[in-house]
């Protein structure tokens, strides 16, 4: 596992509910950026980035929820384009 994933789940007035931080392989983090769950009335939001303790502040809106890396990931093998489409389905899903 590579990158530091965080997740950070809100109220709908901000107040943080929980946090979950951990360390993930790629494919853990291709589903960055923040949801909302209306009929509970939260807000989660994930972001991931490569570094020595590079996850320290929380993700809170869309902005902070990013994947940043310290290099491109064109190094790394691409998901077809079915694949792709699945990851964005699932992200749609939440």
């Amino acid at each position: 596992t590579r990158y530091c994933f965080s997740q950070h789940m809100m109220k709908a007035t901000g107040e943080s509910v929980s946090v979950t931080k951990r360390c993930v392989p790629l494919e853990d983090c291709l589903s960055t950026g923040c949801t909302y769950i209306k009929h509970e009335e939260y807000k989660v939001c994930t972001s991931c980035c490569e570094g020595s303790i590079c996850n320290l502040p929380l993700p809170r809106n869309t902005s902070d929820a990013v994947f940043t890396t310290l290099a491109p990931l064109n190094r790394t093998p691409r998901l077809s384009a079915p694949a792709l489409l699945s990851a964005a389905c699932l992200c749609l899903g939440l």
